[in-house]
């Protein structure tokens, strides 16, 4: 038996003898041109070896590469396919006795890589992706039953260090240059994590663009279940170029990110997208967070507390700065071509907006939309002054210190149909349906009603050296009023059809009540008919059309008064001091005119027009 022991000691220390001498008996330098044939003839390529091949057996099976190059394919324009300065491989040798892989750091220094496509669409590496396909038919599988060629593979780490990949695109006149690629990461081991610390530069000739990126994070590869994990995920750049929105952005990302594939489960938790950019005149600083669930294999992807925040300055803005937030929790699904933003709210500066949205047919050339909109009561006075808008001056300056607006919405690219509108300005609410179709060119309906305005207090102010005494405005008259100059232009711009309802008016000191007007204006003729109002104890009835499809305005009223009490009239109209005349009044007349001013227009027709008075006192 000790016999046996001897002779088995003696052979391993002979075969580990062997193994240590190998590298002094064998120079692998003088089979460079057996390796570059082989390599030549699976790949149809010359493999060029320039340094000298450094290799060892014991412990570790090393090879050691100066600098190579592999030969670009024919017709393209790179002088190799790839080069490497130097390469370093190191496996150790006593755990392959047990089917198990060790591997040192694996070292590539100075890898140069041209990719190319050319006018046709064919690519430099077109030819060695065939020749794997080639060998894999070659190959016959064996019927055998066999267990894993390795039970355990455990790598220290890659070094890359000083690479550069180039690719250009003739085909679509593009080219871009990944350079001074360094990567480190620690020992790979399948299924644990490995820290991973990358850094390069990216450069593009069109769009003229370059960035600097790194990327830090811990990165998990499950082959056998089909997993995967980048943890701490840490990635910023700094991108700057002339043909972009701005002169430059820098952009951080954070987060976890996990895949299942067997499962089709993507998870980000933790997400966090910081930007800021900036040109000559502008800065943008935006954060975006949220927590994000994707299903690959029901297309479906929700994101959880999702929050952007921004802040805008621009000297072209009102008040050259702007300050917004959004936050929503977001439901995609691509097979039913939905989204959904729910608990939607909006806040810029004093205005906020809540919101339920349901979008339909998001991936199609018509998407829609329809939900609920609210925007919170706010200072719109107050809004204005503090974006340095200037409003017009107005009698009161109480005004504009409330609006809010509720609605129920649906619509589409093309148009928005505003159902169940409710506004409410300072002590005034207009309800009901507003819809505009083609923004392009808009047409508007609606059905609306005031239930009350005094409209004298958003009139400017009356100075009482300049205030004069007017005759009472009805309807007709204070629609056919205005400028001095008409707006034929505005006019033949107009499409709109609709009618509005107000319950009490107050307008340049005079009272009306129930007032009912139907609108109908298209390419230049507007007609206002019919208008109804109870006006002191009387009515008015009128119809006004105005043609402004020519070079002048033409226009045309047929109005009624009845039974209007001339005391509280005349009141109204003197602010307050008593009447000198009573009574009732009625009236009615027919009347068309042309021009293109008001001072130009004048009553062309008098078809019918009559005054009477009844009950007066003088």
């Amino acid at each position: 038996m000790r016999t046996v022991l001897k002779l088995i000691l003696i052979v391993i220390i002979i075969a580990v003898a062997s193994l240590v001498a190998l590298p002094f008996v064998v120079d692998p330098n003088d089979y460079k041109d057996e390796i570059s044939s082989q390599v030549e003839k699976a790949t149809g390529r010359n493999l060029t070896l320039q340094g000298d091949i450094g290799l060892s057996v014991f412990p570790w099976i090393a090879l050691e590469l100066g600098p190579l190059s592999l030969s670009n394919a024919q017709g393209f324009k790179a002088d190799s396919f790839a080069k490497v300065e130097a390469a370093e491989i190191r496996i150790k040798l006593m755990p392959l006795l047990k089917k198990q892989l060790e591997m040192d750091t694996v070292v590539l220094d100075g890898l140069v890589l041209n990719l190319e496509t050319d006018k046709n669409g064919k690519t430099n590496w077109d030819d060695l992706t065939q020749a794997d396909e080639v060998v894999k038919e070659d190959a016959k599988p064996s019927k055998e039953k066999s267990g894993p060629a390795l039970a355990a593979i455990s790598i220290a780490g890659v070094q890359l260090t000083n690479a550069n990949i180039l690719w250009s695109d003739a085909s679509k006149g593009e080219s871009y240059q990944l350079r001074n690629l360094n990567l480190d990461t620690d020992p790979l081991t399948p299924g644990e994590p490995t820290a991973v610390d990358m850094a390069f530069d990216l450069i593009s000739a069109k769009p003229e663009a370059k960035a600097h990126v790194t990327l830090d994070t811990n990165v998990m590869v499950d082959m056998e279940n089909q997993q995967y994990a980048l943890t701490d995920l840490a990635f910023t750049t700094i991108a700057e170029g002339k043909t972009l929105p701005f002169a430059q952005a820098d952009i951080k990302l954070n987060g976890d990110i996990k895949a299942d594939m067997v499962k089709q489960l993507v998870n980000i938790t933790g997400l966090s997208l910081t930007a800021k950019a900036n040109n000559d005149t502008q800065t943008i600083n935006a954060n975006l967070t949220g927590d994000v669930n994707a299903n690959l294999a029901s297309q479906q992807t929700t994101v959880d507390d999702f929050e952007l925040t921004a802040t805008i300055k621009d000297p072209s803005i009102p008040g050259e700065q702007a300050d917004l937030k959004l936050t929503s929790n977001i439901n995609a699904d691509l097979k039913q071509q939905t989204l959904t933003l729910s608990a939607l709210m909006l806040e810029l500066e004093e205005l906020m907006l809540n919101a339920d949205i349901k979008a339909s047919n998001i991936l199609s050339d018509k998407p829609g939309f329809a939900g609920n909109v609210h925007i919170q009561p706010f200072n719109l006075r107050k809004l204005a002054d503090d974006m340095n808008i200037e409003l017009p001056a107005m009698a009161d300056s109480n005004t504009l210190e409330k609006l809010e607006v509720k609605a129920e919405l649906e619509g589409s690219a093309s148009h928005i149909n505003a159902k169940q509108l409710d506004v409410t300005l300072d002590q005034s609410k207009l309800t009901g349906q507003l819809v505009i179709n083609n923004f392009a060119q808009p047409a508007f309906n609606f059905k609306l009603k005031l239930d009350q305005i005094d409209a004298d207090r958003y009139l400017p102010p009356v100075h009482e050296d300049k205030a004069e005494s007017k005759p009472a405005a009805t309807p007709a008259t204070a629609a056919a009023g205005g400028s001095s100059q008409l707006p034929l232009e505005a006019l033949r711009q107009i499409n709109a059809k609709g009618s509005i309802d107000i319950g009490k008016m107050k307008a340049t000191g005079l009272t009306s009540e129930n007032i009912h007007v139907t609108i109908n204006a298209v390419n230049g003729l507007v007609k206002l008919t019919p208008m109804r109002a109870d006006l002191y104890q009387g009515t008015y009835n009128g119809n006004v059309n105005l043609d402004a499809r020519g070079d002048k305005l033409k226009l045309a009223i047929d109005e009624t008064v009845k039974g209007v009490q001339a005391g509280p009239l005349l009141q109204d109209m003197s602010a307050g001091e008593d009447a000198p005349v009573t009574g009732t009044a009625n009236a009615n007349a027919k009347l068309t005119g042309v021009g293109a001013s008001v001072d130009e227009i004048k009553p062309v027709s008098y078809t019918h027009l009559r005054a009477h008075e009844t009950e007066a006192d003088l």
